[in-house]
């Protein structure tokens, strides 16, 4: 089971399904009913497996038609700011490569809490 990582622990997590963007794979890129292990911060000390999805749904989307709800629900504050960070995250690899809109559905892991709790994950809260 391939890894899907989020780099904080966005409030979308607590929720059976969910949306996100991501960019196609250099290996293998995401495909339809794959499953998933959902981990915050996988390349480092701080990794936290939070439990499994699977990919029920798989679109391919250009940045800029990205929606304003779909960028608020992703866990930005508005589409401005998630394509920035997408431009920084990404670089040139952005208008290279396709962007998916995957949809999951998710499997909260027995003992990963979903309320707000103070974490060590360099001083961010949950959710």
């Amino acid at each position: 089971m391939r890894i899907m990582s989020f780099a904080k622990p966005w409030p979308k997590l607590t929720q059976p399904i969910f949306i996100t963007f991501r960019l196609q794979r250099r290996d293998k890129d995401w495909q339809l009913g794959e499953r998933v292990k959902v981990v915050l911060h996988a390349r480092t000390r701080h990794r936290m497996v939070m439990g499994s999805a699977d990919i029920i749904r798989k679109e391919e989307v250009g940045i800029n038609l990205i929606t304003e709800a779909e960028a608020v629900e992703d866990g930005f504050n508005s589409v401005v700011e998630m394509t920035n960070w997408l431009r920084l995250a990404h670089g040139s690899r952005l208008g290279q490569v396709p962007l998916h809109k995957l949809t999951l559905t998710y499997t909260i892991l027995v003992g990963v809490t979903q309320k707000p709790i103070t974490t060590d994950i360099g001083g961010l809260t949950w959710p």
